[in-house]
């Protein structure tokens, strides 16, 4: 049986091994490179091999991608033009049914809830939904 707190432990570790070297996103396991040029991405790359080498850290070579110019991550994508929603998950959203108790209607609110960074006055829009 593990610690119930492995992932909070875990994400503490990386944060203090990986978290000072700029243009490094941390997410319990995840390491992401965010840079404007390969040139920076290689540079900030370098630094976290280093720094994995200094402390015996080792990285799963079947997971670990290299100059990706887009990440599909948490349900969105990230590239040079910044965030966008997943289209898979957009697509979801889009072909849910028509809720048809309070149940189901919380359940599509949970679900549109995840859009509201990329719906202008998404609370307002949906107030009359959370209201029923």
């Amino acid at each position: 049986m593990g610690i119930s707190c492995a992932p909070e432990i875990f994400q503490k570790r990386n944060q203090e091994n990986f978290g000072d070297i700029q243009g490094v996103l941390i997410y319990f396991d995840d390491l992401l490179i965010a840079a404007n040029s390969i040139k920076e991405h290689d540079e900030i790359l370098a630094k976290v091999v280093q720094r994995a080498k200094s402390l015996n850290i080792k990285f799963n070579k079947n997971k670990v991608q290299f100059r990706v110019p887009e990440v599909k991550y948490l349900g969105h994508v990230f590239n040079v033009a910044g965030m966008r929603p997943d289209p898979e998950r957009v697509k979801a959203v889009v072909e849910l049914k028509e809720p048809k108790n309070k149940l189901e209607l919380q359940r599509v609110l949970g679900m549109l809830n995840y859009l509201r960074r990329f719906v202008p006055h998404f609370s307002t829009k949906t107030a009359a939904l959370r209201e029923l």
